[in-house]
């Protein structure tokens, strides 16, 4: 399959169904907000992200009904990067069908689905 000269990569990812390396960072940022979000993870880390809700000034918006996490504003492309930033923007970026798992394994299942049909569409 590799040593065909006809391959290429995206089709060879495809086939063995694994995201892109950009996506598959995308998908372990999301796994572990999964985790901040059901509070099964370091306290470091839960205090590193701010639910939407949890802001007294939004409790009056449609936003403090939702399961977003606000996303800090970063001066720089190497302040995106840090998980107080990049950790909201993949959360939020997903359906909110996968973002209401009830489990790990379903969470773990439903975001890779996802971001293979978004990275593989025709």
């Amino acid at each position: 399959m590799i040593a065909d000269s006809q391959s290429n990569p995206t089709s060879d990812l495809k086939e063995l169904h694994w995201l892109p390396v950009v996506d598959g960072i995308k998908f372990k940022v999301a796994l572990m907000m999964s985790t901040v979000h059901t509070r099964r993870c370091p306290d470091y880390l839960t205090d590193s992200v701010q639910a939407c809700n949890s802001d007294a000034g939004r409790t009056r918006l449609r936003s403090a009904s939702s399961t977003n996490y606000s996303v800090p504003r970063t001066r720089t492309k190497f302040g995106d990067r840090a998980f107080s930033v990049a950790g909201p923007v993949a959360w939020n970026s997903l359906p909110a069908a996968v973002r209401e798992a009830d489990s790990l394994y379903s969470f773990k299942r439903k975001p890779k689905t996802h971001l293979f049909t978004t990275c593989f569409t025709d």
